[in-house]
């Protein structure tokens, strides 16, 4: 017998209180609720361990979207120097260099 079973078992059929068997196990009282609400609900399939996994990818591009789709509004909204994947990019411009080294400016003001 799994855990979530006995538990409501233990809670339905033996009439122990939800907080004598959350604290002897070392569970949260809401965990062993949400397993009461879910066996009334559904019965015995209510008790079987869910996956958790995501229900949905928030990040994930919509069905609705082709590859050609895809490819198109990349080549118009990255710049030409960059790759596809980003690895290379552009070159920043190489400043303006001075004529003289760094503490020469200070000494022109002596």
């Amino acid at each position: 017998m799994d855990m979530g079973r006995y538990l409501v078992e233990a809670h339905l059929h033996e009439g122990r209180s939800v907080a004598d068997l959350a604290a002897e196990h070392g569970l949260h009282r809401s965990w062993i609720y949400k397993l009461l609400a879910r066996y009334g609900d559904e019965g015995e399939v209510g008790l079987v361990p869910r996956s958790k996994r995501l229900h949905r990818s928030p990040g994930q591009i919509s069905d609705l979207f082709e590859d050609d789709d895809i490819i198109r509004i990349r080549k118009e909204v990255l710049h030409p120097g960059l790759r596809r994947r980003g690895r290379h990019h552009p070159q920043p411009p190489v400043p303006a260099v001075d004529e003289h080294p760094v503490g020469v400016h200070h000494l022109a003001g002596c």
